[in-house]
């Protein structure tokens, strides 16, 4: 390996070969490579911009619940860790312009059918591929945060050690000589350490502020404008020169962005401190184009993020454009989950009516729910639906499916469910419309007490919002049948098929459970004991049941 090539590797600068770059962006559109992901880092963007968005947001429970870092993760095919933000706030964001995502989508399609395009995007995107930008996204959304050094003492120490060096040159005296080699002390061990921490800090995420607005002026060009995306940096570009031409006097100052003015660039400041004095005067004007600097993190991120959604179009070509509907009219044909390999489509619509689904653990209940609930979010963010055809309403998406993480926080699998089912109470009176997903609701406590809670609390969140419950209890058929439609899954009855996975109208009537337990290979004694039990309980509930309309 040349000398030249290992100072770039040295220095994380991107070995640019066209060819060697458009065989890899060839491979990894074919079949994408696996790459880890460190969430609390693709999680920043979100976290500091989620006041920005005035819609729907997915919670982190919810995101949760559905698996919807698996979703992202298949979707993520991203060359930088900006378009990686971008994604990731993406499709947490749910929006109520079915335009904008027909935009966002045909776009994409677009990406996916003209090569040449696509690898020209990626081209000129690839040199953002190589920085991490945690810091600068907290730099730049956060608040924009710098060291408050004293223009005047600066100016004034910058003088002082230019006079002196002036004077041991022209007069060449020992006192001169003695005060050079003081200021080159301070500079080091008093001015560099009291300063240089602070100028470093932001040194980096500046450092890939500029190679962002390096890459947005390729960008504004003529042949670029016809796209949506370019047409903001377009207008900016005057802003992106001059915000660029600062950023970079005050780089080259610092010394953090060209290897090959590295040292001298250390010595000079050792002598006069070029980059404090520097710093104070241009970081302020850094700080008035922050909106600039802003949109071309964003334009740059959308870019990459619809080049990904492109590549998971062309992946999974069993997808539909939704219809995005005022309604809370919600249709799903042959729809399917995206990360289920083997998968068994099903269709379901309600016209505005919740619904009670029953049936046996691993029947499908849960994986239904989640399934309805992944489609809505990418209709409503990506503009796709895993369906043959979808009719989505404009709907927020809460749900309460797993919350086993609270018990290491010392709480009850059923107090964790109650603060959540308590909040959706609290949701449910607001203007907004929801989609709430339950699974087995208030599981962890008694028979009684759980379907009297149950339909107490269903019949209120089925008056304004759509409701898709799980449960065994198909008692509660009986207190929610004016809001809610049955549905269920059932067994096949066969040892080595038991379910088919396919949800059919109707409260669940079969009861194959002890029979599986028998197949499995149970003792006598304990299936004709369980089937004694069994139908105790049977007489016990079959008293009848005063049912409520009142609401």
């Amino acid at each position: 390996m040349s000398f030249f090539r290992q100072l770039l590797e040295i220095y994380n600068i991107p070995i640019f070969s066209k060819r060697k770059l458009l065989k890899k962006l060839r491979s990894d559109w074919l079949e994408p490579a696996q790459k880890w992901r460190d969430f609390s880092k693709i999680e920043t963007f979100l976290k500091l911009s989620e006041g920005y968005h005035k819609q729907g947001t997915i919670d982190d429970k919810t995101w949760h619940d559905l698996g919807m870092n698996a979703i992202f993760s298949k979707i993520d095919t991203t060359l930088t860790e900006v378009g990686q933000q971008v994604l990731y706030r993406k499709l947490h964001l749910l929006d109520v312009e079915e335009a904008s995502l027909k935009q966002q989508y045909d776009f994409a399609r677009e990406i996916e059918t003209d090569q040449a395009l696509r690898e020209k995007l990626q081209t000129m995107l690839y040199p953002l591929s190589v920085l991490s930008v945690k810091s600068t996204v907290k730099l730049l959304f956060d608040r924009f945060q710098y060291s408050n050094i004293s223009k005047i003492l600066a100016v004034g120490w910058v003088f002082l050690s230019i006079f002196i060096l002036f004077c041991s040159v022209y007069f060449e005296s020992r006192i001169f000589y003695i005060l050079t080699f003081f200021i080159i002390l301070a500079n080091l061990f008093v001015v560099r350490p009291k300063y240089l921490d602070a100028i470093d800090k932001s040194a980096y995420p500046l450092h890939c502020m500029n190679k962002m607005l390096i890459v947005a002026r390729s960008f504004a060009t003529n042949k670029f404008s016809t796209i949506y995306l370019c047409g903001s940096i377009k207008d900016h570009h005057s802003s992106i020169r001059n915000t660029k031409w600062r950023l970079g006097l005050l780089l080259f100052s610092q010394s953090s962005d060209n290897f090959l003015i590295s040292y001298p660039m250390y010595l000079i400041n050792l002598l006069i401190p070029i980059d404090t004095l520097v710093y104070v005067f241009l970081i302020n004007s850094i700080d008035k184009n922050l909106d600039t600097l802003r949109l071309c993190f964003r334009m740059l991120g959308e870019l990459d993020a619809n080049i990904a959604l492109a590549s998971y179009t062309m992946r999974n070509p069993c997808h539909c454009n939704p219809t995005i509907v005022q309604a809370k009219r919600l249709s799903l044909e042959n729809a399917y989950h995206p990360l289920v390999e083997n998968y068994v489509v099903n269709s379901f619509q309600t016209g505005g009516e919740s619904a009670l689904i029953t049936g046996s653990n691993m029947a499908g209940k849960t994986t239904f729910i989640r399934t309805i609930g992944i489609n809505v979010i990418l209709s409503r963010t990506l503009w796709l639906c895993h369906a043959d055809k979808a009719i989505v309403p404009i709907i927020n998406v809460s749900s309460s499916i797993s919350n086993t993480d609270f018990l290491e926080e010392g709480k009850s699998y059923y107090f964790s469910e109650l603060e959540y089912i308590n909040k959706f109470l609290h949701l449910s009176q607001t203007e907004e419309h929801y989609l709430f997903l339950i699974d087995e609701i208030f599981r962890g406590t008694n028979t009684v007490e759980r379907i009297g809670g149950a339909a107490a609390v269903l019949q209120v969140l089925a008056v304004k919002d759509v409701v898709l419950v799980t449960t065994h209890d198909i008692e509660l058929e009986r207190f929610l049948y004016e809001r809610y439609e049955m549905w269920h899954f059932q067994e096949t009855g066969k040892k080595e098929v038991p379910f088919d996975y396919k949800i059919r109208p109707g409260v669940c009537r079969t009861k194959n459970a002890i029979k599986l337990m028998k197949d499995m290979g149970y003792p006598d004694y304990i299936i004709n004991r369980a089937k004694a039990i069994a139908s105790e309980m049977e007489e016990q509930y079959a008293a009848p049941v005063q049912i409520s309309k009142s609401g």
